[in-house]
């Protein structure tokens, strides 16, 4: 009976500690599967927090993961260290059908800088840039099946209802799922114009609900990558934040908003800013 005891609790021991560090590898993993991982980086917002400033609170700030549409338009022209950027965003849905087959999918809308920023396996199709056209269409092989069964999925089109606009999509190509340490979840990709809030919210610099990603240049120096940035949502929102502070009454030497960005690599240790998968 000891000697048993002595088993089972060393066995225990050991079976735990395997447990917690597989659980590590696997939460250090997300993310790293991305070839030009360490030229990738989210964008965030982070705004000033009146309520949090007279409670006292050291750090009167939130942050979250969306952007204007248009930001990513005017770094992409702009600032010279943006090799690649895409708007992604994940919570659309609407109703789609091929022949008589209908059903309920949820997808994803990107810029097509979405494909060269990712390492995302495209197992068939347009490998180079499958959402060359606003009815270009990306699917995962589960989906594929769905719909079309055994056919060739490339170059079909899909019928989509969404908020009540009702669009064609032509198959370009099919992409592997993402994996499970992926921060990025998607089951089929589609141009950011088949949702129609995209189009009224494209001018609209206070309308924060893209989040965005972009590939900086080689050798780039992040630090005045970020004094560009600074200057950049200065130029286009400065008359904004001038308004915002006057309402809030926002102490001097305090910005009401800035923009700033995190190493891909990071996002899923980030658990202060809202994403499908984050950790502690």
């Amino acid at each position: 009976l000891y000697s048993f005891i002595n088993a089972f609790g060393l066995s225990v021991a050991i079976a735990f500690c395997t447990l917690i560090y597989l659980f590590v590898q696997d939460e250090k993993s997300f993310d790293q599967f991305h070839e030009n991982k360490d030229r990738i980086y989210r964008l965030h917002t982070t705004n000033f927090d009146s309520e949090k400033y007279a409670q006292a609170d050291p750090s009167p700030f939130n942050s979250h993961a969306y952007l204007p549409a248009k930001m990513s338009e005017v770094m992409l022209d702009e600032m010279a260290e943006v090799e690649s950027i895409t708007r992604f965003t994940d919570y659309n849905e609407g109703i789609m059908s091929y022949g008589s087959n209908h059903f309920n999918q949820k997808f994803a809308c990107a810029d097509s800088g979405f494909f060269k920023i990712f390492s995302f396996r495209i197992l068939a199709g347009d490998r180079e840039n499958p959402l060359r056209t606003s009815s270009d269409a990306v699917l995962t092989p589960e989906v594929a099946k769905k719909f079309f069964g055994d056919e060739d999925p490339i170059g079909k089109i899909l019928t989509i209802q969404s908020d009540g606009a009702k669009k064609e999509l032509r198959v370009t190509a099919i992409i592997e799922a993402p994996p499970a340490n992926s921060s990025i979840k998607f089951s089929m990709i589609v141009s950011l114009d088949v949702h129609p809030w995209f189009v009224r919210a494209r001018e609209q610099w206070g309308n924060f609900s893209y989040p965005t990603f972009l590939k900086v240049r080689e050798n780039t120096d992040m630090k005045l990558f970020r004094v560009h940035l600074d200057t950049l949502t200065t130029k286009y929102m400065g008359e904004r934040f001038k308004k915002w502070r006057e309402r809030e009454v926002i102490p001097p030497g305090i910005k009401p908003t800035e923009f700033n960005i995190m190493p891909v690599t990071d996002i899923h240790m980030a658990k202060d800013i809202s994403w499908e998968k984050v950790s502690d």
